[in-house]
């Protein structure tokens, strides 16, 4: 099933950038800034979160789940 959305190997317009994930990663990252300056949340709330997430038990979801922590976290500091 293929999708047109930007930078995720659809006809979108960032559909030819060298690294579609750099870009989802960029784009999620944008998303996850909107939601967190809504909703006030510490990193050590965020951090409590990450622990009780339910990560579904495919390796490559849990490595990008633990490559995106540090992120996340970072994003919240600079709000």
């Amino acid at each position: 099933m293929a999708s047109d959305a930007p930078g995720r190997g659809g006809e979108g317009e960032n559909s030819t950038r060298a690294c579609p994930a750099c870009y989802a990663d960029e784009n999620d990252l944008a998303h996850i800034r909107f939601l967190l300056q809504q909703e006030t949340i510490s990193a050590d709330q965020l951090g409590t979160a990450f622990t009780r997430a339910r990560v579904p038990d495919v390796p490559e979801i849990r490595e990008l789940f633990q490559q995106a922590q540090p992120k996340v976290i970072e994003v919240t500091r600079s709000l």
